[in-house]
Formats: C-alpha cells, structure tokens, sequence
C-alpha cells in the first residue's frame, strides 16, 4: 500500500518517528532530502543519544 502511495505522488506518515522500520521508504520518498535530514541530526546530535534509530540511522 504504501509503494502505490509513492507511485500516486503521495507520502507515508512518520507519526511516531522516522526509524528503521520507515527508513527504506523515507529514502524512496526523500530522496537526497533525507541526507540533509541526517546530517542535521549529527550536527544537533552528535553523539546520537536523542531518539537513537531514527531518521533510519
């Protein structure tokens, strides 16, 4: 279900956090965006301690 939302332009819904359960998906989704994301998150968190596994780190 969600690969056709994708197809159709749509997005997923991260409501609880972008983990590694979603993480395959952001990346389809995001595409390069997602690589920003993650580099915020190292930059505010570089130690990784604020909600360790998300953005499918």
């Amino acid at each position: 279900m969600l690969e056709e939302a994708l197809r159709l332009g749509g997005g997923v819904e991260y409501c609880h956090g972008l983990g590694v359960k979603l993480g395959d998906w952001a990346e389809r989704e995001w595409g390069d965006a997602l690589l920003l994301a993650r580099r915020l998150k190292r930059a505010v968190d570089p130690n990784g301690i604020l909600n360790p596994e998300k953005l499918g780190l």
